[in-house]
């Protein structure tokens, strides 16, 4: 089954369309990916973090400008905080259920869903191929660490003590957005410069390592670049509608 979609997605990204320019009027899928420097208090708990996200988006060709709505993830495999520490032996270890030393390793888990909008600006090429663009956006998004180890015979790790420990976060965020906008036939992306202003504060239960609350709020910035690919679903140019 996961095969035979993948097939039709291949087959819809190579099929020959016309009408594709900026004056355009079409609904289009994205998948975006990028990569995001953690700056604020975001720089203190995790490293460079990296993920996507998938959107539906309407383009409005006479007013040149686009609305979406995106779901995402992103991840990192630095985390700077170990709240776990202080259950740690004298040899820097965890131990099971069994009394075993075991290896518990740390990520980054976050999630993020939102609406954006962008609005073209001017030609950056003689062809009519490209064009800057900027844009803001603003959602909900939530992080925290995740734990793994596939046994789960470290208790603190998991399950109900696991939420005492993980550093949930959740808020609100907004976007802004920088970039350029490509129109080629049928191949349709975006290049930008993006960061994110987070305002989130701590979702779970208290932190049972720290006994901390931690109910200040957290501003959580991200600074990194983005590549959107669009697949068109529908398109409309000069009263003739266009179908993939």
């Amino acid at each position: 089954m996961f095969k035979n979609i993948i097939t039709v997605i291949c087959c819809l990204a190579f099929l020959k369309t016309w009408g594709q320019n900026f004056n355009t009027t079409s609904l289009d899928i994205g998948f975006g990916f990028g990569f995001n420097t953690p700056l604020a208090d975001l720089k203190d708990r995790f490293g460079t973090m990296y993920g996507g996200d998938l959107s539906v988006n309407f383009y409005r060709g006479d007013i040149e400008s686009q609305f979406g709505f995106k779901a995402g993830f992103f991840t990192s495999d630095v985390v700077k905080e170990d709240p776990l520490a202080v259950y740690r032996t004298s040899s820097g270890q965890l131990l099971s259920r069994e009394g075993v030393p075991t290896v518990v390793n740390r990520r980054m888990a976050a999630s993020f869903i939102g609406i954006d909008f962008k609005k073209n600006l001017m030609f950056l090429d003689k062809n009519e191929r490209a064009k800057l663009f900027v844009g803001a956006g603003v959602g909900l998004m939530q992080h925290k660490i995740r734990f793994v180890e596939f046994s789960k015979s470290v208790t603190l790790a998991f399950e109900e003590y696991g939420k005492g420990h993980d550093r949930n976060s959740r808020g609100i965020y907004i976007e802004n957005q920088v970039g350029v906008k490509f129109r080629n036939g049928p191949r349709k992306f975006d290049f930008m410069i993006n960061a994110f202003e987070g305002f989130l504060n701590q979702a779970g239960p208290i932190q049972f390592d720290n006994m901390s609350e931690e109910k200040n709020q957290r501003f959580d910035v991200g600074l990194g670049i983005k590549v959107v690919w669009y697949l068109g679903l529908t398109a409309k140019e000069v009263g003739k509608d266009i179908y993939y």
